[in-house]
């Protein structure tokens, strides 16, 4: 019988089929041998791991140097495979590789998250004990988010939990920017990472408008840290001044009759109102500086009335005497904002400090007093008249500019007159301290206010104020402020 051979289309069909398998197989093979290649190369990294405990203990180190160690200075039994890299610790404490290479493979990362790529290492990736830089704010029901890199970034965590899950939403570049819904009144935590493993954290606050933050008087400054970007209202009261009685007093000592009654009209000297719009920057801080009404130990209040003055009248070995009261009566604090703080040693009066004040709503002028003394024989007792006197024209110093502390008051004695040979008149004049702590009114009056852009010399940044009122005459009590959170 004869044999019959293979027709050509059976060649062909024969050839086509162990092509197409060829085609399908080929790729795969080589996949699953750059993949072993791979594989082989990251255990011969997991030894640089194991070599540098062995290196920082020879060598009696803690941490590698900040330079980092070269790959080739460690004792490797297969140092050779190894053309570039070295190793240091991240800002995590973790050893971190850089740009370890074969000329094949590049490693670059920890133990745990090492990640080899193949060929040439980025050149752009270093040594980096930098963190990434987060900007981030709340606005309109979003945090944006902005942010930067060194050496590149590689993933983040947005959370309501103060907690570094490890489950990072990866992302790539040196740049990065998105938006994240949110929801109003309440904490989010950020977790940003970068290529080498170095993390950087923050906070955003979310918070509707009109959300405040009250400052009621303490004798100290008190900081707010500005939470997001955004326009601010900045109100201040500046304290009240000194209240007191106005009328009639009788009084004799103990050999005339005795008794008194006032017939008084209360006398009080007030504190301003001063508001203003301000653009704030997040992490910026803003010191407010409350004043205290009617209080020589108080924040900012110092200077008061004039001291007391005694009146004597000695007439046929008869005698009255009488003191004025108007040493208590002192000026009140301004409140105010300022940028810079004021040294511990400068308390609240730092010249630098009260130069960056932004919002001023000064304090009351003390109060004096004047009083008229009658001594009357026929009738047995002496007669005082006490009524308040604020007399501005009769103060030294300065009121109402930026370092100005107005002055104490100040006392004057007058004469004695004797008059139909019945009684004797005498008087005395307590002139009222100017100047409410820092920018207040003069003797007797209500506060004056101060509203002011200003610019930081030492970072650049400028404050400018907007919708500026200054109120005169509204408080009567001791200072307080408000910070009101109007809108990005």
């Amino acid at each position: 019988m004869k044999k019959r051979g293979f027709t050509l289309i059976e060649l062909l069909s024969v050839i086509i089929i162990i092509g197409v398998i060829g085609i399908v197989a080929v790729p795969s093979v080589i996949k699953s041998m750059d993949k072993a290649k791979e594989d082989s190369y990251k255990s011969s990294c997991d030894g640089i791991f194991r070599a540098v405990k062995y290196y920082l203990s020879d060598n009696k180190l803690l941490n590698p140097p900040l330079t980092g160690i070269l790959v080739n200075q460690l004792d490797l039994d297969n140092k050779d495979e190894f053309k570039t890299g070295s190793v240091y610790k991240n800002t995590e404490g973790e050893i971190t590789l850089v740009n370890v290479s074969n000329g094949e493979y590049c490693a670059v990362g920890q133990e745990k998250n090492l990640t080899i790529t193949a060929g040439e290492c980025d050149s752009s990736i270093v040594i980096d004990l930098e963190k990434p830089v987060i900007d981030a704010n709340y606005g309109g029901g979003n945090i944006t988010m902005n942010l930067t890199d060194n050496v590149g970034l590689y993933g983040y965590i947005i959370s309501t939990e103060n907690k570094n899950t490890g489950n990072y939403e990866l992302i790539s570049g040196k740049t990065y920017t998105t938006e994240y819904p949110v929801e109003v009144s309440d904490k989010y935590y950020i977790f940003v990472k970068d290529k080498l493993g170095n993390v950087a954290s923050t906070e955003v606050e979310v918070f509707l408008e009109g959300t405040t933050w009250s400052y009621d008087y303490i004798n100290k400054a008190q900081k707010f840290t500005v939470p997001t970007n955004g326009n601010y209202k900045l109100e201040a009261w500046g304290a009240g001044g000194s209240s007191i009685g106005v009328g009639n007093y009788y009084a004799s000592d103990n050999r005339w009759n005795s008794s008194s009654w006032p017939i008084g009209v209360p006398r009080v000297s007030y504190g301003n109102y001063a508001t203003g719009k301000v653009y704030l920057t997040k992490n910026d801080t803003i010191y407010v500086y409350t004043g205290k009404a009617r209080d020589s130990s108080g924040w900012q209040g110092t200077n008061k009335g004039g001291p007391p003055v005694t009146v004597t009248i000695t007439w046929l070995g008869r005698t009255v005497s009488e003191t004025s009261n108007t040493s208590g009566y002192y000026s009140s604090g301004a409140t105010d904002f300022r940028i810079i703080k004021s040294g511990e040693l400068d308390g609240w009066s730092g010249t630098a400090s009260l130069e960056s004040r932004i919002v001023t709503a000064g304090g009351a002028g003390a109060l004096g007093q004047k009083a008229h003394c009658r001594a009357d024989y026929n009738q047995s007792r002496a007669t005082y008249t006490y009524y308040v006197y604020d007399n501005p024209a009769n103060l030294s110093g300065v009121s109402n500019t930026i370092l100005g502390t107005g002055s104490i008051g100040y006392s004057t004695m007058g004469s004695i007159t004797r008059n139909d040979g019945n009684y004797y008149d005498y008087s005395w004049t307590a002139y009222g301290g100017g100047g409410g702590g820092y920018y207040g009114g003069t003797a007797g009056n209500n506060g004056t206010s101060l509203i002011k852009n200003y610019i930081n010399v030492s970072n650049g940044k400028s404050y400018t104020l907007t919708d500026s009122l200054i109120t005169t005459g509204v408080n009567s009590a001791d200072g307080y402020a408000k910070i009101t959170y109007i809108s990005n």
